[in-house]
């Protein structure tokens, strides 16, 4: 027998379930006593020498379903490597889901549980969920009641007003009620008092079980470090410890991987499901947190029979929007579309239990919110249209260009800026191909053709659809106003003729809707749904029959038309058709905004939303599939027998069944069709609904009319794009009752204003808003400097002036710090301590300068003389020798006959601030930098205006020098973070399914409905040293990295550089909320 082989025969023959490698010489000498006296000096020694080289003991689990392994390894094996960077490297063919711990991390992140505290902290748990299922059905009925009374009270506050008419005898019965909800309220609160005392308490409890303090006589002990890993077939496999930042070996782990069935020590599985399952949490993971979730979930089910559920199931249904206003999507109207759309509303689990009991749809009563009296409001004005109008059904969502060119200009404008240009300070990482997708389903391409000679073939365009869920999937139509029909006709069938050659289930079909000839192009999977017609000079694309046939409805209806609809006229007096101005125009119904309310629409999408969630659960199920080594393509029924997939997992509301596609994988619906290419709503509206989909309904119509007290807000967007500027003016009619814009109002509402715009070199952000001093809430700001002079509060208002900006000057900043003002900006605790704390601490960072309008020059001097006349005196009362502060003030002249300047000087033992003060041109200016109020004297008044609004936000990247060292490096990082998401989604595709790199765009759409890109123009690959996926450029999980510098090549990198100023104005006018944002480029 070779020498070599002498370590194996040993470990197999008596010791078959569990491996030992003996570091000593009386190990040995035990061994060599069990084995009997055979052996030389010379194995002995070799024996000794090879397992001093590798000090690891390997214990094994297997059962009829899995094999698990265990390897135990002294800390003083890792050879000082950080234990946090140390990855396992692995035979995949043998093994697989393999994770390592250190037995610190094992106590803190409580995989190691001792059983009596484990029993213990279950029994508190146990208790816990069921004080809290008690105090949920509490706080549920206390919230009905609350909402009940705010209702109430709305109602008598509108009646009082004159807003609606109500009897005394209906006003009396709803202050009954509120009175009745008040008593009702305070007894919940009771029930709730000792309930929350003892869940406290037991929290409490629970968290001394979960937080393992690491005792002081414990800290010198060694630390043993632990991997575990799931293996298939038996024999000899290893396991490579490698540092994941160096890419060092640090350890080689041979292991022999066991034939028979051995169960004798569960823990080994036990362990190895919970450093999975503490892994995967751990993770950064990305988009890929789904998958993972479900692959621990799923294990625990299959291997150790756990009932618990699988939570990722769960949390397959995802919400559209979420997360809370910034200032953009404040000042640009985006908010307020959001809120109008309420797309994030009913969007949740339903119930699959029903037990035959259906309502029809007609009986469930939509929002019981009015229109506008669009007619009165017109007064008797008849606002050109286009032709084009004619044709759009009035609910339908409706972007107009005033020709091809413009179309083609802003659709190549979004592929180079993408998000970004709507969402500014974001960095995309991912692709879903939108565009791609619907040309393709329509047979319709930008060719060369059509960008050199598309205006002599059609004039204006329009796309438009029932609903706006593009990213879901949905029904979308495009109509041309067509010039030449020979050339148009001898372009589109060469698309057509090309889908019919690239699809073999392919259906072309023709039908007669109405007297219109439509021609239908589809195939079964949605990939080709193409739909078109000539109606006069017009042609219609559409992918969805059901969508088509109501345009042509339209045209026989002309009632039903955009052209007839009394909203969308109104609001062409608003922004007249055929303006210089317009580019495109984008308008969003009042019949719309009702539509997507409506129960049709609202449960047909979360019908859809359940199936999708369905969907993406057997694309996890396949990936668990293939993760034990299955090289076949399995069928639904594969996956449920296995225990991959479990059949209560699926639910398609609308009665769908479920399937694998042989040649893709993809799950499909028969009814919902597939993730990419889902049904639209428009083609399978529910006719009758469960009593969880009415009762949730209810819930929502209930809130909606809480929101939306008096109109729907029809929302028009009207797009500008030339060589230098892009300019987006939103109308939203009226203004959104109960959101932040109902406070933003009463804080900054009433007429616009015009702000002084400072031209002061170096000025990078300015942030200005009107202060309408009705408010109590702004006075409040000032109260504390009111109480240190002479002036009344009717004093004050009468030289204060009606608006306030910020200003931000370029330089190279010492700390990151959140928007300056961001308490007040989001309306909550408007105390000087907020504000003048943010003043001091953006001043720090940033030159900065804040202008406050006055309306008397003299009476803010003498306000201003006052209270630094205070501070001083106040300053010299609370100094002491302990706490030595010094404040003193002087005066300058920079000019004869020009405003003074007050400096001040605050010193803190050695530390000094100094901010100067200039009263000018109806202006309160406080600077941290005299030069600032000099650069100010410098400007002519009249070049200081800006136009009038009522909030303004303005950002200038052309100013960006010193700024831009730091900014730069923090763009850098946001295209880091957002290429590092898209690691393990490649990891769970590449490693764990088996997609090839090179296929990865093509598949990473078909399962995830996009493809991941790197936006600093990074390659993905993997590293089989450390078996990782990582990229060129940011490097991985373990090893981040990212350029010094950013690539000017770069499309987003140029993006950025382009950008001139940002402008965002928002106004308070008798249409509603205008807001307008200016991109110079």
């Amino acid at each position: 027998m070779p020498l070599f082989y002498m370590p194996l025969f040993f470990s197999t023959d008596f010791c078959y379930n569990r491996s030992v490698h003996f570091k000593n010489k009386g190990a040995f000498m035990k061994l060599k006593k069990n084995a009997g006296a055979a052996l030389s000096a010379a194995f002995a020694f070799l024996l000794l020498f090879t397992a001093a080289a590798s000090a690891y003991e390997v214990s094994y689990y297997k059962d009829s379903k899995v094999g698990v392994f265990k390897v135990t390894i002294d800390g003083k094996e890792l050879k000082k490597h950080p234990v946090k960077s140390i990855v396992p490297v692995f035979d995949e063919t043998a093994v697989s889901e393999v994770y390592s711990i250190d037995s610190r991390s094992d106590r803190r992140d409580e995989v190691y549980i001792d059983p009596q505290d484990k029993q213990t902290r279950d029994k508190l748990q146990e208790r816990i969920n069921a004080i809290e299922k008690e105090k949920s059905k509490i706080y549920s009925s206390r919230s009905e009641f609350s909402e009940e009374n705010n209702f109430f009270g709305k109602y008598i506050e509108r009646a009082d007003k004159g807003q609606i008419t109500a009897s005394s005898a209906e006003i009396v019965l709803h202050k009954n009620k509120i009175e009745e909800n008040k008593v009702k309220i305070k007894d919940l609160d009771e029930k709730l008092e000792p309930l929350n005392k003892e869940s406290n308490k037991l929290y409490s409890e629970l968290y001394s079980y979960r937080t393992h303090n690491i005792p002081k006589h414990d800290l010198n002990k060694d630390v043993k470090f632990y991997v575990y890993g799931r293996f298939f077939k038996s024999g000899p496999s290893a396991v490579s410890l490698v540092n994941a930042e160096s890419s060092e070996t640090i350890l080689t782990i041979n292991l022999n991987l066991i034939d028979r069935e051995d169960s004798s020590d569960k823990l080994i599985i036990q362990k190895w499901m919970e450093v999975q399952r503490n892994y995967f949490i751990n993770l950064r993971s990305g988009g890929a947190g789904g998958v993972f979730s479900y692959i621990a979930g799923q294990s625990a089910r299959r291997f150790i029979q756990s009932t618990t559920e699988n939570e990722a199931v769960r949390s397959n249904l995802r919400a559209i929007f979420g997360g809370n206003p910034d200032l953009y999507s404040v000042s640009s109207g985006a908010l307020a579309i959001q809120e109008a759309l309420q797309l994030d509303r009913m969007t949740g689990k339903l119930d699959k239990d029903n037990n035959g009991a259906y309502i029809q749809i007609e009986t469930l009563k939509a929002p019981a919110i009015k229109s506008h009296p669009f007619d009165l409001m017109l007064k008797g004005r008849k606002p050109d249209t286009y032709p084009l109008d004619a044709l759009v059904p009035a609910d339908f969502y409706y972007l107009h260009f005033s020709n091809i060119r413009d179309q083609i200009e802003l659709s190549d404008l979004m592929d180079k800026w993408g998000t970004n240009f709507l969402q500014m300070m974001q960095v995309s990482s991912t692709n879903s191909m939108m565009k791609e997708k619907y040309l393709g389903q329509l047979c319709l391409q930008v060719s060369e053709l059509t960008r050199l000679f598309g205006d002599k073939v059609i004039d204006d365009m329009a796309i438009c659809g029932a609903d706006p869920f593009l990213e879901d999937g949905t029904d979308l139509s495009v109509i041309f106003s067509i010039k030449n029909k020979t050339v148009f006709n001898m372009n589109v069938s060469r698309y057509f003729a090309e889908a019919k050659s690239s699809f073999k289930d392919i259906k072309d079909e023709t039908f007669d809707a109405s007297g219109f000839k439509v021609r239908a192009l589809y195939t079964p999977d949605g990939k080709v749904s193409s739909y078109s017609c000539y109606i006069n000079d017009f042609m219609v694309y559409s992918n969805s029959r059901a969508a088509i046939l109501q345009i042509i409805d339209t045209v026989e209806n002309p009632r039903k038309s955009m052209a007839k609809a009394d909203d969308f006229l109104y609001m062409r007096t608003v922004y007249e058709s055929g303006a210089t101005s317009e580019n495109a125009f984008l308008y969003l119904s009042d019949a719309h905004i009702r539509k997507l309310v409506g129960p049709e629409w609202k449960i047909g999408r979360q019908r859809r939303l359940n199936c999708a969630a369905s969907l993406r659960t057997i694309n996890n199920a396949v990936t668990l599939y293939k993760m034990d080594k299955k090289t076949d393509r399995p069928s639904v029924e594969t996956l449920i027998a296995g225990g991959y997939l479990e059949a209560n997992y699926l639910f398609c509301p609308d009665g769908g069944s479920y399937s694998l596609a042989p040649e893709t994988m993809e799950p499909c619906c028969t009814k919902h069709r597939r993730l990419r290419y889902i049904t639209p709503v428009s083609e399978i509206t529910p006719r009758a609904v469960t009593k969880d989909e009415a009762g949730q309904y209810k819930r929502f119509v209930d809130e909606y009319n809480n929101y939306w007290t008096k109109f729907f807000d029809p929302v028009g967007i009207r797009i500008k794009i030339d060589p230098k500027n892009i300019s987006l003016e939103t109308c939203i009619l009226p203004l959104v009752e109960n959101t932040f814009y109902n406070r933003l109002s009463a804080i900054a509402g009433g007429a616009a204003v015009k702000f002084r715009a400072h031209s002061v070199p170096g000025k990078i952000l300015s942030l200005r808003w009107k202060i309408n001093l009705k408010n109590e809430d702004n006075i409040k700001a000032f109260e504390e400097m009111l109480s240190s002079t002479s002036f009344t509060i009717d004093r004050f208002y009468k030289f204060m002036g009606d608006n306030i900006s910020v200003n931000l000057i370029d330089s190279d900043i010492r700390f990151t710090l959140d928007p300056m003002f961001a308490r007040m900006l989001s309306l909550a605790g408007r105390d000087s301590f907020i504000i003048f704390g943010s003043f001091l601490l953006s001043a720090l960072n940033h030159p900065i300068f804040v202008s406050i309008g006055v309306t008397d020059m003299k009476e803010a001097e003498t306000f201003l003389i006052e209270l630094l006349k205070f501070l001083e005196q106040e300053n010299r009362r609370m100094s002491s020798a302990f706490f030595r502060t010094d404040f003193s003030v002087y005066k300058v002249w920079p000019s004869e006959g020009g405003p003074a300047i007050y400096s001040i000087n605050y010193k803190l033992f050695m530390i000094g601030l100094n901010f100067h003060v200039m009263i000018h041109d109806n202006q309160l200016i406080i600077a941290t930098k005299r030069s600032i109020l000099t650069d100010i004297l410098k400007t002519p008044a009249a070049d200081a205006e800006t136009h009038e609004s009522n909030f303004e936000l303005e950002v200038a990247p052309v100013n960006f020098v010193e700024i831009s060292k730091t900014y730069n490096i923090a763009w850098g990082e946001k295209m880091r973070a957002a290429c590092h998401a898209n690691l393990w989604p490649i990891y769970v595709l590449n490693r764990l399914r088996g997609v090839e790199l090179a296929n990865l765009n093509r598949e990473s759409l078909v399962t995830d409905g996009y493809f991941p890109y790197c936006p600093s123009g990074g390659e993905y690959r993997f590293d089989k040293e450390r078996g990782l996926i990582s990229c060129s450029l940011h490097g991985d999980a373990y090893c981040p990295k990212q350029p010094m510098e950013l690539d000017d090549k770069n499309e987003l990198v140029k993006f950025f550089k382009s950008l001139k100023k940002v402008a965002v104005a928002l106004s308070f006018t008798e249409h509603g909320i205008m807001t307008k944002v200016l991109i110079e480029h």
